[in-house]
């Protein structure tokens, strides 16, 4: 209603007077509007008086009111279009006219004094205090100069004395009582200015400290955010699974890699317990923790528990738990590693070292089997050669015939227990050869050992499942053989009263990870598996099954203990594996041969007339340090029609060559001290480039052996050996 008022207000001042609309000060716009308000009234009163005039025939006094009217309008048409400060002192003296010429006319039947009155308040409100208390001495100065003319003139008078003593007392007091008024008034309009000055400093000040909190706020709230985001990156982009636990034993958070590791969403986690995603046996383990951690008893706890996916698999996890506060409340951080990689690993290093230690193991016992069949070769040598030298000369019918047979067995019995030593030591002195694992397995069915163990164990049924396109391999037959004849021996032992006996062959390809597991090249396998319906082998006797001299049997009656240490050092020299499977039902031995491209080589037999393999007086030099090894074979080379002479060490050899060339020599290969055959043929090489030799050890293709072979060595004889294979041996080799 207030602004409706104002409007109409404006819309009619502005028509004749200022625009106080476009005034910015309200005060100094009250002041214009009420100045020229003034004036308007004063101009109304005028056509009024004019008009009263006229009517009284007072025409000079009518006239004079309606120009003074009129001048005033003009000057205000002209005012209105004027500044402020212009428009009001122009205003202020044209209505100090108008009051003197009210005073001074005596219009409105003497009674202008009562517009006198009004001036003062005017002047004060216009001008101020200081400056209206000016400006009314000035307008006073006049009006009493004029009072005192016309009381005082012969003249008509216009006021008389009672007018003046009622008059001036009463203007004063109105002129004081303004000047009181508006005197207060800039007091408390300067206090009002220099309050509203200090109160508009602070808010300033205050605008500042807000707008700098307001900053602070914001670049504190920036940080949060940056921190907030940086906080939700790490926690989000940690590669273990992170999770905050509250005081009720809920998930308060989580992080996508324990979502994804457990196989939940986020909000599932959020309504599950810890105890929810650990197995049954990590429950009772975690609880504690969780409760020490939470009455302050542990700042921290380091376990491996168990944790269930949503599928129901099993994950092995590294717990780190550690109390902190979250939200301003107690909290644990819980950091969940999966360490099934590293279970893995500990699992196959834990293997690896089991391996190694049984390696190395086997690797002790074998240097001690290999130096005790070394020596008993050498020893074995006079028993099994010398019969057979004299069994050469004999005839058939002789009475010693008989006994040296059976000296000749004995030692052949012998040296195969040496074999069986010098298998352990992985050094048995045996040449691989393209074979079938089928044929080889049929062979030993065959054989009169299988129909030993058969009549031993009538009950049990032996059964086979070869396959058919069986894949070749390179192997020693004889220890194949050996190895079959061993594990079906232990596998009839397992069986008490009636059960089975298999034996089943197959191609196998296995593949990088199983090849891994099992320390196989991978690529395809001939596989031989040995079964049998036992009772089986308990968990601690597995680890050992394949020790030296371990057996359950009673030992020197039922077995040596050698069986399957010669089965797993067989299956290491041909570069392949054996594996076990046991439970109450039975026992499975898996062996893995890598397979052979060579095509299968017709083996001759052994009988051979000894007047075949005579020589034509060939000089051989025989180099051992055995003195009894030196003269059998010596004598053997002779009875073969050889020129025969022997060395007993290395150096003597190569003295013995600069005295005259020899056609072959036989050569052992462990010779001390000195230099040994390998080292021996290397200076002969140097010296004589293509000087023929036979390689003479009861070891393997070893080192030595195969660096021999390289070097030029042509032939090989295991020790002890007999004259048909010298000679055989020999005349292959001075053929070449």
């Amino acid at each position: 209603m207030q602004l409706f008022r104002q409007k109409i207000l404006n819309n009619i001042f502005n028509s004749i007077m200022i625009d106080v609309g476009s005034i910015s000060d309200r005060e100094v716009a009250r002041k214009i509007l009420l100045m020229f308000s003034t004036f308007s009234i004063g101009i109304l009163m005028l056509f009024v008086l004019g008009s009263v005039s006229l009517y009284r025939h007072e025409f000079l006094m009518g006239t004079l009111d309606y120009s003074v009217a009129l001048i005033l309008i003009a000057l205000l048409l002209f005012l209105r279009k004027s500044s402020y400060r212009f428009c009001c002192y122009s205003g202020l003296f044209l209505m100090t006219l108008l009051f003197w010429y009210f005073f001074m006319s005596g219009a409105g039947v003497k009674h202008a004094f009562l517009w006198l009155y009004t001036y003062p308040l005017f002047v004060f409100f216009l001008l101020g205090a200081h400056r209206g208390a000016l400006v009314i001495e000035l307008f006073s100065l006049p009006c009493l100069v004029f009072l005192f003319f016309d009381l005082y003139s012969g003249n008509n008078n216009l006021y008389d004395q009672h007018f003046a003593i009622r008059f001036i007392p009463s203007f004063l007091t109105v002129s004081l009582f303004a000047f009181m008024f508006e005197k207060s008034g800039e007091d408390a309009r300067k206090f009002l200015t220099e309050a509203q000055s200090a109160l508009e400093q602070q808010v300033l000040e205050r605008t500042a400290e807000l707008q700098n909190e307001v900053n602070a706020r914001e670049k504190n709230e920036k940080k949060l955010k940056n921190s907030e985001q940086q906080y939700r990156t790490l926690f989000d982009s940690n590669d273990d699974g992170v999770s905050i636990i509250g005081t009720a034993g809920r998930f308060l958070k989580v992080n996508e890699e324990l979502c994804h590791c457990l196989g939940y969403e986020y909000k599932e986690l959020l309504h599950m317990t810890p105890q929810e995603i650990n197995s049954p046996v990590s429950v009772g383990l975690v609880s504690p923790y969780l409760q020490d951690l939470f009455g302050q008893r542990k700042d921290s706890v380091v376990l491996e528990v168990e944790h269930v996916r949503r599928d129901g698999k099993i994950i092995p996890v590294e717990l780190r738990a550690k109390k902190i506060f979250f939200n301003n409340k107690d909290a644990v951080l819980s950091v969940y590693r999966d360490i099934r990689d590293r279970k893995k690993e500990e699992s196959e290093r834990m293997r690896l070292e089991a391996q190694l230690h049984r390696s190395q193991k086997m690797e002790i016992i074998g240097q001690m089997a290999g130096g005790v069949a070394h020596d008993l070769n050498n020893i074995l040598a006079g028993v099994v050669t010398y019969p057979d030298l004299l069994l050469q000369q004999l005839p058939e019918n002789h009475h010693l015939c008989e006994p040296l047979k059976i000296i000749k067995e004995s030692g052949e019995r012998a040296s195969a227990v040496v074999a069986d030593l010098l298998t352990v030591a992985r050094g048995v002195a045996r040449l691989k050869e393209t074979a079938n694992l089928n044929i080889s397995i049929r062979e030993y069915l065959c054989s009169p050992e299988h129909q030993i163990l058969l009549s031993h164990h009538p009950e049990i049924k032996f059964v086979t499942e070869l396959a058919p396109d069986l894949m070749n391999i390179d192997c020693s037959v004889v220890h194949v053989k050996k190895c079959l004849m061993n594990l079906l021996f232990n596998a009839a032992e397992a069986i008490q009263g009636p059960g089975t006996v298999s034996v089943s062959t197959c191609n196998r390809d296995v593949d990088a990870e199983n090849a891994a597991s099992l320390h196989l090249v991978p690529g395809q396998n001939a596989v031989m598996v040995v079964s049998d319906t036992g009772t089986g082998i308990n968990n601690i006797d597995r680890h050992r099954i394949f020790e030296p001299f371990y057996t359950k049997k009673k030992l020197g009656r039922s077995g040596t203990g050698l069986g399957l240490a010669i089965v797993w050092n067989t299956m290491q020299d041909h570069k392949g594996t054996v594996t076990v499977e046991s439970n109450s039902k039975g026992s499975s031995f898996t062996l893995y041969f890598p397979v052979s491209k060579g095509q299968i080589s017709e083996r001759g037999g052994l009988s051979v007339d000894l007047e075949i393999l005579k020589g034509q007086g060939e000089n051989i030099l025989v180099v051992d340090d055995d003195a009894l090894q030196r003269d059998i074979s010596v004598k053997m080379l002779r009875l073969l029609d050889y020129t025969a002479s022997a060395v007993a060490s290395g150096e003597e050899a190569v003295a013995s060559l600069e005295n005259g060339a020899v056609d072959l020599i036989l050569m052992d290969m462990l010779m001390e001290p000195g230099m040994n055959g390998c080292q021996t043929y290397a200076e002969v090489i140097k010296r004589y480039p293509g000087q023929k030799a036979i390689i003479v050890s009861g070891y393997s293709e070893n080192e030595d052996v195969v660096k021999a072979y390289q070097l030029g060595a042509e032939g090989f004889i295991k020790k002890p050996y007999t004259v048909t294979q010298l000679g055989r041996t020999v005349q292959e080799i001075l053929k070449t």
